[in-house]
């Protein structure tokens, strides 16, 4: 694990690490801990973050897991996405793009922080690859909306097992990378049956 610097008490979790437990909030308002999301599945847990939910390559990132879920399911892995805005907000986003799995908010950020999700520079936003990344996401109808979090913060991509160890982690370092869905599905093929 390495340490945060901003929060010397804070680790980054990695490949092999114990992931952190900590709370969300469900849509209902229901305070949920982690560790309960994992350790009910049969395989693990596909744990991903967005960076906000008026996020265009956050819409896009929800869509691409969306559409691998069944397989994901299949292979024993459940999904939860983790945002930082309202539950009418959460609600509003996943009516939108039709989501069947379950997103989660963490209005403080202390989750993302816990799982080493920082934010981009100013600087990133008018970078030629973010830009062209908006352009992508905007070709298949995804949007910008206001920010409901924290325009800068990052995204990622955790794969956790039942048994709470981090399998894969993906943190992306600009705004528009997205993390491949087809990643957390190979990931998921190693971890044990329950």
């Amino acid at each position: 694990m390495t340490l945060l610097t901003d929060h010397p008490e804070l680790t980054i979790p990695h490949a092999g690490d114990i992931a952190p437990n900590a709370q969300v909030q469900a849509i209902d308002g229901e305070t949920i801990d982690l560790f309960t999301l994992w350790s009910g599945t049969d395989r693990g847990l596909a744990l991903v973050f967005l960076r906000h939910y008026g996020c265009p390559f956050c819409k896009e990132h929800a869509r691409e897991i969306e559409s691998r879920s069944a397989e994901l399911l299949a292979a024993g892995v459940a999904v939860a996405l983790i945002g930082c805005g309202t539950s009418d907000e959460a609600q509003a986003f996943r009516d939108e793009l039709g989501l069947t799995n379950d997103v989660y908010n963490d209005p403080d950020r202390s989750v993302y922080s816990a799982y080493g999700l920082g934010q981009a520079g100013m600087g990133t936003v008018l970078n030629p690859k973010v830009l062209a990344g908006g352009i992508r996401a905007a070709s298949k109808g995804y949007l910008p909306r206001k920010s409901s979090g924290h325009p800068l913060q990052l995204q990622g991509q955790f794969l956790i097992g039942r048994d709470g160890v981090v399998k894969s982690a993906a943190r992306p370092a600009t705004m528009s990378d997205i993390p491949p869905a087809g990643d957390l599905l190979s990931d998921a093929m190693s971890l044990p049956w329950r």
